[in-house]
């Protein structure tokens, strides 16, 4: 489906609308209202409101009305304003790329966006998802042997499951430091016809150029949108978080959840009933053995180093997750990891 389709009114407005969504963040001042970007709009299919979709902005999550509408100040900080895929319709897609998002302007007092998503002929219970992690193209023979081997096996998968039944996930590091590869990963992904959401690896950073994590992710958010966020398929809630946190210095970085996306996860989970299936995409594993077997101080950019804090959060679901960075397989029961 093209992004035209997905994001249907987009404009800039200067009034809310009258029945504003319920907010799941903190509370904001008057002050702070004045300085930020109203954000509106409606979630639709087919012409027909969509209740209790979660919409956020990255720092605070809302769900849409009886009427599907939504209404939420923006974060400063705030660069997109994104839905929760509800299960049961399509995943919109450009050419292989997740359209859940809208890039915000703050020029004005206001940003609209009404979202509209297709309903699938058939329920989506039943569904399954491919991993992709550390493609790390280098240099144009990298992608050329991604585009030649690794991209036609993978739409030769495909062809082996329904319409519609798979999804991917690019679990980071998609290239290596050389973000003009950006579109020949692109490119491969858009061979297997799949809508694919991506997940920021510690190789996709700007950490040249940028003084801090805060702008670390400029490039790969200009090609793949949010670096942290959720989605439904079936009775499956999936969440891809950016746990790659960049130091300030030259390729230096640990693994880390910063506070903005624990406060926002903790938000979305609030639409998510206990005990359903959770799905977690992150790059750096939440915790691996592999210090234990090759008997070393666990490093701090091998795991997630507050990741507890994490699986607090987490409690109460059944969760599966899934990571890259390590190049190597390992599966680890939950109880292993204080779940």
């Amino acid at each position: 489906m093209l992004r035209r389709e997905f994001l249907k009114g987009l404009s800039l407005v200067g009034m809310g609308l009258a029945a504003p969504a319920v907010l799941k963040g903190a509370g904001q001042t008057k002050t702070s209202l004045l300085q930020q970007t109203k954000l509106s709009g409606k979630v639709s299919s087919a012409g027909k409101a969509l209740p209790n979709i979660s919409v956020t902005d990255g720092f605070t999550v809302v769900v849409t009305d009886n009427d599907g509408n939504y209404s939420f100040y923006a974060h400063s900080n705030a660069r997109f304003v994104y839905i929760s895929i509800p299960a049961g319709h399509q995943i919109p897609h450009e050419e292989s790329i997740s359209q859940f998002y809208s890039l915000i302007s703050h020029k004005g007092t206001g940003h609209q966006t009404d979202f509209n998503v297709e309903k699938l002929k058939k329920a989506d219970d039943k569904h399954g998802f491919v991993v992709w992690a550390d493609p790390q193209i280098r240099t144009k023979k990298d992608a050329e042997l991604l585009l030649a081997n690794s991209a036609p096996d993978l739409k030769a998968l495909v062809g082996n499951y329904p319409e519609g039944y798979l999804h991917g996930i690019g679990c980071g590091d998609l290239v290596w430091d050389n973000f003009s590869l950006f579109a020949d990963y692109k490119k491969a992904i858009a061979m297997s016809g799949l809508p694919f959401f991506n997940v920021i690896g510690n190789h996709d950073m700007d950490t040249k150029e940028s003084r801090s994590d805060d702008t670390s992710s400029l490039s790969f958010q200009e090609h793949f949108g949010p670096t942290y966020y959720s989605f439904n398929r079936g009775k499956v809630h999936y969440i891809v978080l950016d746990d790659v946190f960049f130091v300030g210095v030259d390729r230096k970085y640990i693994g880390y959840i910063t506070e903005n996306q624990l406060n926002w996860l903790s938000q979305d989970l609030q639409n998510v009933a206990p005990g359903s299936t959770v799905v977690l995409s992150l790059h750096i594993p939440t915790y691996t053995k592999q210090h234990v077997r090759n008997n070393v101080k666990e490093e701090m950019g091998g795991t997630v180093t507050n990741r507890e804090k994490l699986y607090d959060l987490l409690k109460g679901y059944k969760v599966h997750i899934m990571s890259g960075h390590t190049h190597f397989n390992e599966v680890l029961l939950m109880k292993e990891n204080n779940f």
